[in-house]
């Protein structure tokens, strides 16, 4: 984290380790930090969680709840062809563009330019109910649970408070914040085969010793 916050000359930094498969949390960290030795001679600001109490709009990280909804029901797969319009796309009244500009490609290479305009096509096949579903399946918009205190659960509005343009940002990870718990957590879907697990540091108790 130190060397990354150098690099990118950013203001703070923060990561983890998670076993994908059981939710054990092997690290976390979070820059600028204190030394716990001298708690009082920092301040406040700097002794916070940030990597559970501050949130953020996920961004590109959030395609992958669209990409795994519109796969699992069947209405998409990796080869199917999807136009990307050249770059610019206008499907909700505003119009949306992509950093790599393409016209019909595979959804797997859509995909792995991150383009937001086959992501918002991908979402409309999945229609609002089932994106509101699958966005909850993964887990946002309430906490993790883990054993910390002061964990925020990010910002998710039920879908009858959604305007005429969250269908074209939801899908690419706008109009909603997260903590880097449960952004970590949804990726481990992902690596696990499809189960949402809990974010713990305790494995088990075995005595008051």
């Amino acid at each position: 984290l130190d060397a990354a916050l150098e690099k990118n000359q950013s203001r703070r930094a923060m990561g983890l380790l998670m076993d994908p498969h059981t939710g054990a949390i092997l690290a976390l960290a979070t820059r600028p930090a204190f030394d716990p030795n001298n708690y009082m001679d920092y301040d406040a600001s700097l002794r916070r969680n940030a990597a559970i109490i501050d949130t953020f709009e996920p961004g590109s990280a959030f395609k992958i709840v669209t990409a795994a909804a519109a796969l699992e029901h069947g209405l998409i797969t990796p080869s199917d062809p999807i136009d990307c319009m050249g770059g610019r796309f206008n499907p909700y009244g505003h119009t949306i563009r992509d950093t790599h500009p393409m016209r019909v490609a595979s959804f797997r290479e859509c995909f792995a330019v991150s383009s937001n305009i086959a992501m918002i096509k991908v979402a409309a096949l999945l229609g609002p109910d089932r994106m509101e579903q699958w966005i909850r399946r993964f887990g946002f918009g309430v906490p993790t649970g883990i054993e910390l205190p002061g964990e925020e659960p990010g910002i998710f509005r039920p879908q009858k408070q959604w305007s005429r343009l969250s269908m074209g940002s939801l899908p690419m990870g706008q109009e909603i914040s997260v903590n880097m718990l449960q952004l970590a957590r949804a990726f481990s879907v992902i690596a696990n085969g499809g189960y949402l697990v809990k974010p713990h540091l305790v494995d088990e108790v075995r005595g008051e010793d």
